[in-house]
């Protein structure tokens, strides 16, 4: 229930630029007065092909929560096998990150008290916020979407070897990708899932020009991934706390 409007646009979106087959499928319906959003935004990405403009956190999106990162990374790990591209993505975590990754165990604690066939009506009870909700939902989070706050632009450039990427002529990410080509594309997939996705939540980037740049530097023996300024959502997602 905490994926707003916008985050589904935002993820569908990123799915159709990549020009992949689809299919959507609408499931569940735990807060109704969401549906005809989500619905909308959904069909408008695969129309338009590229992730929303909208905000996508209520009321910001700051960083990314340490217990889900470390969730996500653990479940990646355990089916790394099944999935060739999990497995290069996380070598890459732990190479360019320079931090181990993390595994934790995952414990389902819940009740598994249910009978088959399992009934779809009634089970959750009420929810005692449901106006508190309603009120958020319709006074604050959809006027934000009638006028959007403008995002900045993010710069990219490169300079010996190394790619940058600035926000007001500030360096917020500098990445020097490895000589050897044969993983160059690894590098990038790296780049597009833990710098670029997140960075376009809150920036205007273009990935076209990013990739463009990382595939053409000449790259050094070692590949080297910085941070100069802080950016608390990326640290958030590297899990540099």
């Amino acid at each position: 229930m905490k994926v707003t409007p916008a985050g589904y646009g935002h993820l569908v979106g990123t799915l159709a630029s990549l020009e992949i087959p689809l299919v959507v499928l609408l499931e569940g319906g735990y807060f109704l007065d969401a549906i005809p959003e989500d619905a909308f935004h959904t069909v408008k990405a695969l129309i338009e092909r590229e992730p929303t403009k909208l905000p996508l956190g209520f009321p910001s999106l700051g960083t990314v929560d340490e217990i889900f990162m470390k969730n996500l990374l653990t479940i990646m790990s355990k089916v790394q096998e099944r999935f060739p591209t999990l497995k290069l993505l996380l070598e890459q975590f732990q190479h360019l990150n320079g931090n181990a990754v993390p595994i934790q165990e995952i414990q389902y604690t819940g009740e598994r008290d249910f009978s088959l066939p399992f009934p779809t009506r009634g089970v959750y009870g009420d929810f005692p916020e449901l106006n508190r909700f309603q009120e958020t939902f319709h006074k604050q989070l959809l006027p934000q979407y009638l006028n959007p706050p403008k995002r900045e632009i993010l710069e990219i450039s490169s300079k010996d070897k190394t790619v940058f990427i600035k926000c007001n002529g500030n360096i917020v990410v500098s990445f020097t990708p490895n000589l050897r080509k044969s993983i160059r594309k690894h590098e990038v997939s790296f780049i597009f899932y833990f710098i670029y996705l997140p960075l376009s939540w809150q920036f205007e980037l273009k990935w076209a020009q990013l990739m463009d740049e990382i595939l053409k530097s000449d790259g050094e023996k070692e590949s080297k991934l910085e941070l100069p300024k802080c950016l608390n959502l990326l640290n958030s997602i590297l899990l540099r706390v």
